[in-house]
């Protein structure tokens, strides 16, 4: 089997990577500007790179026996290749998927341009890095995620799921592009839009009181991380999903109209929205990588001394426990904070929670 990556940056060396490690015995080629296509073969991501000047010139010789083609470029790149690839000969059966943040405007896009020879897979692997570039590629990236997957025919979607849960290590799902769009825009892109605003909004008021934002800490700066995004990582985004994310937009400001209303006059209502908020809060499955089953959380108190957290997994090494998940919720200089360890199994959290308060350490089950 031979597989062609276009645009060879972190999700495309990663997913080359990715199959590399994990015994892929097929062929991989790279569609990239030079410096990625030259990290892409020091970190044995790719066996042969081409510039995408190659690439459409000598099209032939590189899709010919192409088997999947995989398109990582941002969302309007990938539109404009779909576009281009339906001018040229491409191989019966031959599968094209993308990694695209969106879904409804790509796949519209294939089902227009696209021949019916060939099986277009919409996708979008839920996971990434704040860096760039094949030189920031991680072989197990996917290793636990969801990469959602859709096509006009269920069955060319589920056998490439299982070609991709086998070499990447992620869990595939299969969801229609409009619904991913709308599902998109709730738990990813408005967020994003929400910390940018708060944390515009705090500035306007740091101008005006000098120091507010030295003493930014804990909750204000977990919510507004991803603030620090570049644009240009998003605007792609926001111009191919721009309903889904007004409507939900709509749907927010709505909800802080109202906290704001029981803010001012009523605090039974003001009670009722943090504890409907806090409960549906406790039903989510608690982690930010896309595990399918739900996981089995401890957490540990932890002391801010040099090599806490090395002692700790030591601990759970040493008795061949795997570690699931982790993260770090809160931390205070020069006194305690906490981290959330997961595991497979209830069991495994428990015997998990033994062995470190044996130790002499504090933890419990979350």
């Amino acid at each position: 089997m031979n597989i062609v990556i276009f645009s060879v940056g972190l999700l495309g060396a990663s997913i080359g990577a990715g199959l590399k490690k994990s015994g892929f015995a097929g062929k991989i080629f790279g569609i990239s500007g030079k410096k990625n296509l030259d990290d892409a073969i020091s970190i044995d991501a790719i066996d042969k790179g081409f510039s995408y000047e190659e690439f459409f010139e000598n099209k032939d010789s590189v899709l010919s026996d192409c088997d999947i083609l995989f398109l990582c470029s941002p969302i309007i790149e990938i539109k404009k290749t779909i576009e281009k690839l339906s001018k040229l000969k491409l191989k019966n059966s031959m599968i094209i998927t993308d990694v695209g943040s969106t879904k409804k405007e790509i796949f519209e896009a294939a089902v227009k341009f696209l021949p019916e020879n060939v099986k277009f897979i919409a996708g979008h692997p839920m996971a990434g890095s704040e860096k760039s570039g094949a030189n920031s590629a991680d072989p197990f990236l996917f290793q636990n995620s969801i990469w959602v997957l859709h096509s006009k025919n269920p069955q060319d979607t589920q056998n490439f799921g299982l070609f991709l849960e086998k070499y990447l290590g992620c869990k595939t799902k299969n969801i229609d592009p409009e619904t991913h769009d709308k599902i998109a825009a709730v738990i990813s892109h408005v967020p994003h839009l929400i910390a940018v605003g708060l944390v515009n909004a705090a500035e306007k008021v740091n101008k005006e009181v000098k120091g507010t934002l030295d003493l930014a800490a804990g909750g204000f700066k977990s919510m507004t991380r991803i603030a620090s995004s570049p644009y240009f990582m998003w605007s792609d985004i926001y111009k191919t999903n721009k309903k889904a994310n007004l409507e939900f937009l709509d749907l927010f400001v709505k909800e802080i109209e109202q906290l704001k209303k029981s803010l001012s006059n009523e605090e039974i209502m003001l009670k009722e929205q943090f504890d409907t908020a806090a409960k549906t809060r406790a039903e989510l499955s608690g982690n930010q990588k896309g595990f399918v089953n739900d996981l089995h959380r401890i957490i540990v108190i932890a002391e801010d001394k040099p090599g806490f957290l090395a002692k700790i997994l030591t601990i759970l090494a040493d008795k061949n426990m795997n570690v699931n998940d982790i993260e770090l919720l809160k931390v205070r200089e020069g006194d305690a904070g906490s981290f959330m360890l997961a595991f497979a199994t209830k069991n495994s959290a428990e015997k998990a929670v033994e062995l470190i308060k044996s130790a002499g350490f504090t933890a419990r089950l979350n």
